[in-house]
């Protein structure tokens, strides 16, 4: 067997090592919180993805998305506008996000809803469905209004204080 001058074999000091290396490994997530970074990130990006569905969504279909229709992700992803359920990975499950798409000044005629907008004599003007599919995507992101709050955010603002979807980004 080979060993050094100290009695040591080369087998203890691997086992050494290796023992030293794991405990290192297992501590650095707690120790930098890596873990909450992730979830942060992740709470954002599904903030981001449920934002773009609910733009598709209110751009295809021409109606508002909100939570006194008791809609939810589930809801975009039985449509086809998201892949999967999305909840805050933060507290566990059954975190689901608050979602209101809404138009920025809608009008209900006779059970039809028709937007109303400032045309460019600055003049109340009312757009029907035809209207509606003809329009620019720019221009329709003028006239939608979409929020999306995470959960954990709106209970315990102190402890998610990331949880948010950045300006820049709506």
């Amino acid at each position: 067997m080979i060993r050094n001058e100290r009695g040591f074999s080369i087998y203890k000091v691997i086992t050494i090592l290796s023992f030293l290396v794991l405990v290192f490994v297992l501590a650095l997530p707690q120790f930098f919180n890596l873990e909450k970074k992730e979830k942060t990130e992740q709470c954002v990006s599904n903030m981001e993805n449920i934002y773009r569905a609910v733009q598709q969504y209110m751009f295809e279909r021409n109606e508002e998305f909100n939570v006194s229709r008791k809609q939810d992700t589930s809801d975009l992803k039985r449509t086809g506008f998201l892949s999967s359920v999305l909840e805050c990975p933060e507290k566990g499950p059954g975190d689901n996000y608050v979602i209101i798409g809404r138009f920025a000044d809608s009008l209900d005629v006779y059970g039809d809803a028709y937007i109303r907008f400032l045309d460019d004599e600055g003049k109340g003007k009312l757009v029907t469905d035809r209207e509606w599919k003809d329009m620019s995507d720019d221009v329709k992101k003028q006239l939608i209004i979409i929020e999306v709050s995470c959960p954990n955010f709106i209970k315990y603002p102190d402890e998610f204080p990331d949880h948010v979807l950045p300006e820049s980004f709506k």
